[in-house]
Order: C-alpha cells, then structure tokens, then sequence
C-alpha cells in the first residue's frame, strides 16, 4: 500500500494564536480522515474468503466422491490425482489420471479397483492462474 503524504506549505496569515492553533488541529484533521480512507479502501477490496477445494465421499472401491470449489473465481474442470503416499505436495508423487470423472466440471470420481490403497485429492485452477489442491482421502479400502 502506498503512503499518503500531507504537505502543508506555509501560510503568512496574521491570525491570534487560537486562530492559528485551530488550522493546524483542522489539517491534521484532515489527513488523518484521508489516511483512514485509503485504509478503508484497502481492506474493502480483499477476498472475504479465499478460493479452497474440497472432497467428501467415502474412500471406497466402487464408490462415488465429489469434489466441489469455493471462495474466489475457479477456471476450468476439475482434476483427479492418486498417490501411494498420501502427503499433500504439488509435486512427486501424484499422478493424474484423466478420463475418470464425470460431472459439469468432472466433479465427480468413481473409485475403480485399481485405486485401492491409494489416496485421492482434486485440484483445480483459479483465474489467476494458481492450483488450489484439495484435502486427501484415503487409502482407498475394497469393496
């Protein structure tokens, strides 16, 4: 954020000193009433809730989970990662697996046998262009 400064030049007025005491308490006055606004505006201007992923279902073979995105402006579908890990990193060791969801933004996963003992996250992309990845489930148990 950017400083406000109030510059006041010298004013050669002839004025009692109550006079001259009342302009200066009324410039100050007035500066901090400028400095609370640019405050304001600030603030005014920040995401009350920031964008976040999240999965709910049951982390089960056969099952259905879905993923859902709030807070701040989402671009494109959804995505689908599975790791045998199960730590939550942007990197490593989850591998997307396209082709298994379905939904208006592929929303939803349906758990295949292939997936058991893994973990599953969803992530999707903010207009910013930033990965919001999800919480993870899992392992994923058998039927």
């Amino acid at each position: 954020m950017g400083g406000i400064i109030c510059v006041i030049a010298p004013l050669n007025v002839r004025a009692s000193q109550e006079g001259v005491f009342s302009m200066k308490n009324t410039i100050k006055l007035l500066c901090l009433a400028a400095f609370l606004a640019a405050i304001g505006l600030t603030f005014s201007g920040c995401d009350s809730d920031p964008p976040t992923v999240t999965v709910s279902g049951t982390a089960r073979v056969g099952q259905t989970i879905n993923a859902t995105s709030t807070g701040g402006v989402f671009t494109g579908n959804f995505r689908w990662e599975f790791s045998a890990i199960g730590e939550q990193r942007d990197w490593g060791d989850w591998i997307f697996v396209p082709g298994m969801n379905t939904g208006t933004d592929l929303q939803v996963l349906e758990i295949g046998s292939g997936a058991q003992g893994r973990f599953v996250r969803a992530s999707r992309m903010t207009e910013g262009g930033n990965r919001i990845f999800s919480n993870v489930l899992g392992p994923i148990a058998a039927y």
